[in-house]
C-alpha cells in the first residue's frame, strides 16, 4: 500500500502516534488532507529515563490529517510547544494507529510517498 508520508523529530513521531500530540506545527501548509504515515528521523537518538530509546528511521503508525490552520495560542498545549509563534501552521491529527512494530524508511523533507506492503504491517 502506498501512504503519504511526514517526517517528524523523536520524541514528537512517538507522542503523536500514541496521541498526545494532536498538533503538529510547519512552517507550510498543505492542501492534503487524509492518511499520513508517521516516520520517525533518524535523529536525535532519545533516550528515556528507563534506559529504552525511542524508534528512529522507521514509520511508527498513521493518523488522520484533518486540517491545517493558523497557530494559536490556545494550540500550545496540544502541539507541545513551549509557547505561540507567529507564521506557524496548525497541522490537526486524529485516529492515530500504531504499527505493531517500526517499518524501516528513508525519511525525506515535505510529504513524500513510500511503499508498505502488508506483510511488513503483520
Amino acid at each position: 500500500m502506498e501512504y503519504v508520508a511526514l517526517a517528524v523529530q523523536q520524541p514528537f513521531a512517538t507522542a503523536i502516534i500514541e496521541g498526545m500530540k494532536k498538533i503538529e506545527l510547519r512552517s507550510w501548509k498543505t492542501n492534503y488532507r487524509g492518511t499520513l504515515l508517521i516516520c520517525a528521523t533518524k535523529r536525535p537518538v532519545v533516550v528515556l529515563d528507563d534506559g529504552e530509546v525511542l524508534p528512529t528511521g522507521c514509520a511508527l503508525g498513521t493518523v488522520e490529517l484533518v486540517d491545517i490552520r493558523p497557530f494559536t495560542p490556545k494550540d500550545v498545549k496540544d502541539a507541545w510547544a513551549d509557547e505561540w509563534q507567529p507564521g506557524l501552521w496548525a497541522w490537526v491529527l486524529k485516529k492515530p494507529r500504531i504499527f505493531k512494530r517500526p517499518i524501516p524508511v528513508s525519511c525525506r523533507q515535505r510529504l513524500f510517498k513510500v511503499q508498505i506492503s502488508d506483510d511488513e504491517l503483520m
